[in-house]
Formats: structure tokens, sequence, C-alpha cells
């Protein structure tokens, strides 16, 4: 290939780039004039176009990730999965257009952490066939968190929602190890340094009442 053949489209890639960017940071704007105006269903029904790596782009799937949990959380638990499922995939194809663009506009911590609630509600809404594979992707989702943000509760705090969850559907047998290991995750939460938005008394009280139920002694 000559010199100017790679000069020549090295320019259309470069122009080509630069029209995605133009057009990610106008579907943006769009996305942020919606959420300003309080139009929750359109942005869940919004179908985000964006190329992964663009600038922003990450932004548009947190925008729509945010209003598909606010829908999960204010319905009942029938007619819910829609919602958190979008929510938990927006979320994820939030981190990783974050990772692939590196542009820093968006908190991928907490992206991350509210991933885990979304992901925790689209399980409980689900049967226990279906909800199984989405509590695995939830203790190892606030497994990472944890790694990565030791200072906070939620990553441990998930994980003992995922262990306790795995017993009250009759899935681990026999069931008190799991929740020996469900409190050690529930105590790491309690000791975290940073404040969450997760209430780890009543998870402390939801594992009591299934170790009573299990018939499992726990320590103190």
């Amino acid at each position: 290939m000559s010199l100017l053949r790679i000069v020549f489209v090295v320019a259309l890639l470069a122009a080509a780039a630069a029209c995605e960017t133009v057009g990610t940071v106008r579907e943006v704007d769009r996305m942020k004039a919606l959420a300003q105006s309080g139009d929750v269903d359109a942005l869940v029904t919004y179908q985000v176009t964006c190329v992964s790596g663009t600038e922003g782009c990450d932004q548009a799937h947190m925008i729509k990730a945010d209003a598909c949990l606010q829908r999960a959380q204010s319905v009942g638990v029938v007619g819910r999965i829609p919602y958190a499922s979008c929510a938990a995939e927006g979320y994820e194809a939030a981190l990783d257009a974050a990772a692939a663009s590196g542009d820093g506009r968006v908190d991928g911590d907490r992206l991350a952490r509210s991933e885990l609630e979304a992901l925790r509600l689209w399980r409980d809404a689900a049967s226990r066939s279906e909800g199984t594979p989405i509590n695995r992707r939830l203790g190892a989702a606030g497994g990472q968190v944890g790694d990565r943000q030791p200072a906070r509760p939620e990553g441990p705090y998930y994980e003992a929602d995922s262990l306790l969850w795995l017993v009250n559907a009759g899935i681990a047998q026999p069931p008190c190890p799991t929740l020996a290991l469900a409190q050690e995750r529930i105590i790491a939460a309690r000791a975290a340094a940073a404040a969450g938005t997760v209430d780890v008394g009543q998870l402390d009280r939801d594992l009591a009442n299934t170790a009573r139920v299990a018939g499992c002694e726990l320590g103190t």
C-alpha cells in the first residue's frame, strides 16, 4: 500500500471516529434532556445506539440504566423483570464502554454498586431456575466490588445476600456452612468504614431468621 493510500485510509478512519463521537454527544444530550424532564418511560424504552469506546457512550448507557433501576424499584415483583434486567445489562454496558473509552466521565464504582441492586431485584422477581444464574452473577459481582471498594459495605453485603438466597431456595445443602459464610460477609459489611446504600442490620436479621428455620447455630 502506498504512503498516500495509507494517509487516506487513516484520514477516513479519523473522520468516522469523529462522526461517531459527535453522534454520541448528541445522543447523550437528548437523554440528559429526558432525564431532566423526568421522562423515565422515554428513557426506559430509549434504544442506545452509540458505539462502545466512543466518548460519552458510557454516559448514555448509565442514564438509561438509572432510569430502568428507578422503574424497577417503583413497581411490584410482578412486571419487574424487564426493568431490572434492563438496568443490570445497562450498567454492564456502561462499565464496558467506560473501560473502552477511558474518558473518566462516569463513576465506575457507583455503576458497579448500582448493578448489584439491579441484579438483586432481577433475581428476586425470577423463578428459582431463572434466578440461579442471576444469583451466581450477583455473588461474583459482589466479590469484585468488595475487592475494588473495600471501604464500602455493598460488596460483602450482596455476597451475603446471594448466599442467603441459596439457602432459602433450598439449593445450598447442607445449609449451615453457607450461612456461616454469609455471616462472615455480613460482618465484613458492617465493618466497612464508609457509609453505604444497604441495610446491613436487616440482612443480619434475615440471616438469624434463616438460621433458626434451618436449625443452624451461628457464632456471634
